[in-house]
């Protein structure tokens, strides 16, 4: 009860703290601002709030199931592919549909062939190894580096205008937000969320072990298989809204893991979400006021997440 207590109460501070950088970041400089503005400032925060929780909600559940906390979905060549999907969509387009396709055609192409692709990965690989979770991530960082050299070998043969259009793509940004996009990732992250919310009981189960998990009745595989979707397809709406974010799901996963110190996903998978906010507005803040937009926010939190990384790694070197 004491613990249940101090959870709370750093829940409530957390969501204060998200009120307080959303209002600033909101009403900094408004002035006499015009209806653009304003609609312009509420699409960014709607965008924050939906990358935030798409990527916390998959870090946190996918890092639940595979029992480590120093993993992440990208680790199933989730955003390897994304790239390679990018770059194929803008070197076919260019050389022989004569044009790109709309914005909101690009996302649904995105999304149902990464979920396709999913699903014929499972068929062939997973399935088959009874989902160990070593040799699906071994197949993931396989997968991962095949699709990156794909890539590379492509964007080679590009003309240097077409590489320089895809360059803003493949890196996350704040500062070219899609609102018919948006309308259409929207209903689809929260889908995701609520199917993971409400599985988040099975998903603890899951955390205490296949084995156990198994003895405790819950159908792994199937679950397994569940949680793993909802991963790629959350992690698919954020890299397809804004960009691939390697580390911030990560960090705030982390970050949630030690303020609530539960393996309880009441409060870990809403905690993530809101340090994952509270990271993104801070840093477009800071990115547009302090650098006046000379960097990206998406270079601030990698290069925190960077070195929050090694952190966490040199300190659990020193346990061993």
């Amino acid at each position: 009860m004491k613990n249940a207590s101090k959870n709370r109460i750093v829940m409530k501070r957390l969501a204060i703290l998200a009120v307080a950088v959303a209002c600033l970041f909101f009403f900094w400089d408004l002035g006499n601002a015009s209806r653009f503005i304003i609609g312009w400032r509420s699409t960014k925060l709607l965008t924050f709030s939906v990358i935030s929780i798409s990527t916390a909600f998959a870090t946190v559940s996918f890092q639940t199931v595979v029992l480590s906390n120093f993993l992440t979905p990208s680790l199933l060549g989730v955003e390897s592919f994304y790239r390679l999907l990018q770059t194929m969509l803008m070197y076919f387009s260019f050389s022989f549909l004569g044009s790109q396709l709309s914005a909101e055609r690009q996302f649904l192409f995105l999304v149902f062939l990464m979920l396709g692709s999913y699903f014929l990965l499972y068929r062939l690989s997973w399935q088959r190894y009874n989902y160990d979770m070593q040799i699906i991530l071994m197949i993931g960082l396989v997968m991962g580096t095949f699709f990156n050299s794909i890539s590379s070998f492509m964007q080679v043969l590009m003309d240097p205008n077409e590489y320089d259009k895809l360059q803003t793509k493949l890196f996350a940004s704040f500062q070219n937000i899609n609102g018919s996009v948006l309308v259409l990732a929207a209903p689809i992250a929260l889908f995701s969320v609520i199917s993971l919310w409400r599985k988040r009981k099975v998903l603890e189960v899951l955390g205490l072990g296949t084995q156990t998990a198994k003895n405790l009745g819950v159908a792994v595989e199937k679950e397994t298989k569940l949680a793993f979707m909802h991963a790629i397809l959350l992690m698919t709406v954020s890299a397809a809204l804004v960009g691939p974010m390697m580390f911030l799901g990560f960090v705030a996963a982390n970050i949630a893991y030690r303020l609530f110190r539960t393996y309880c996903l009441n409060y870990l998978l809403p905690g993530a979400s809101l340090l994952s906010f509270v990271m993104i507005v801070a840093g477009q803040f800071i990115a547009e006021e302090v650098f006046k937009l000379q960097t990206n926010v998406s270079i601030l939190v990698e290069l925190f997440g960077g070195i929050y990384f090694f952190w966490l790694l040199w300190k659990e070197r020193g346990k061993l």
